[in-house]
């Protein structure tokens, strides 16, 4: 089993930033809010949210699978808001409603 490494900086930020995403995509899609908090509740390594938001949330397999064997997890953060960004711009482009 290979380890991740451990960050060197703060990754709250980036955590909140995954979040935020989340909710944008979800309103985006019309889905309840509520659907993905477990996955991104409180208290847990934000290893383990980058994890199990890119399984639950991105639609490339290939890209699914380059996120879970990302052992930095800082690099997994950053590749995974970049990927829930231009999805967020994927999803608002059809429908641009949402504008939050």
């Amino acid at each position: 089993c290979l380890e991740e490494i451990s960050p060197t900086r703060d990754l709250d930020p980036l955590v909140e930033r995954v979040r935020s995403l989340c909710r944008r995509l979800l309103r985006a899609v019309g889905r309840p809010q509520e659907l993905l908090d477990e996955a991104l509740r409180e208290g847990q390594e934000p290893g383990a949210i980058a994890d199990q938001i890119a399984s639950a949330v991105l639609p490339g397999a290939r890209l699914r699978q380059e996120l879970l064997e990302t052992l930095d997890v800082d690099r997994r953060l950053q590749r995974l808001v970049a990927a829930l960004e231009d999805l967020v711009r994927h999803v608002r482009g059809r429908n641009p409603k949402d504008t939050g």
